[in-house]
């Protein structure tokens, strides 16, 4: 499901099985690959189950890596998903869409916030 939203420039993926490592380096810092809001926050919202799968099998960690990356990703995501509003060429999505979009994807990438915060405990 990744690859069909993530942006070409994220590292290549060639196996089944998602693990820690693979999150911090591939997906949690990425950003998906147009500028609609709402592929933003599906690409979020995956991340949010991936976590949350791999925190229940208890194969993940908190580690300064993935606090990083978790926060490069929430910014990257955020940012690409407002350039939808100020593309000169004209409007990627409608005013509904970007604006419903935006609120998945901010709604996403603060559960993402509380997810690194609660690993702390």
């Amino acid at each position: 499901m990744f690859r069909s939203l993530l942006a070409a420039a994220a590292p290549r993926f060639d196996t089944n099985y998602i693990d820690q490592d693979d999150l911090e380096q591939r997906f949690l810092p990425a950003a998906a690959n147009s500028l609609k809001a709402a592929d933003h926050a599906k690409v979020s919202i995956l991340l949010e189950v991936s976590l949350w799968l791999l925190q229940e099998n208890g194969s993940l960690a908190l580690s300064s890596g993935l606090r990083k990356a978790a926060e490069m990703g929430i910014r990257a995501r955020q940012e690409k998903a407002k350039q939808s509003r100020m593309s000169k060429s004209g409007r990627v999505e409608t005013t509904r869409d970007y604006e419903e979009g935006l609120t998945w994807l901010e709604a996403s990438s603060k559960r993402l916030e509380l997810f690194m915060l609660m690993l702390e405990v």
